[in-house]
């Protein structure tokens, strides 16, 4: 997770939103590790599993590069490749 919120550091002035979701955990412990760790980009709780079935997710940690207007441009299961993939991912979605 601070991968993800040093990709948010570095392009949301380009228009790159990081958005999590947690599954299996209650409110509180997502809030308390959240605080924690100071991290910016918004976290949301699939407490029954609907999103992540909807995303095809069948392993932890799986992510979903969406585009401006809503197409999911890639699903990575497991932890990215490199930062280097990802920021190359992320330069190709963004606004320039």
């Amino acid at each position: 997770m601070p991968g993800l919120q040093d990709l948010s550091d570095k392009f949301k002035d380009r228009g790159l939103e990081v958005v999590t979701i947690d599954q299996g955990e209650s409110v509180d412990q997502v809030r308390y590790f959240v605080e924690r760790r100071k991290y910016s980009f918004r976290v949301l709780l699939d407490h029954d599993g609907v999103v992540g079935d909807k995303y095809g997710v069948r392993g932890i940690p799986t992510s979903v590069l969406v585009d401006k207007t809503g197409v999911v441009q890639s699903i990575t299961v497991g932890n990215l490749v490199s930062e280097a993939e990802v920021q190359k991912r992320v330069k190709g979605i963004t606004k320039e």
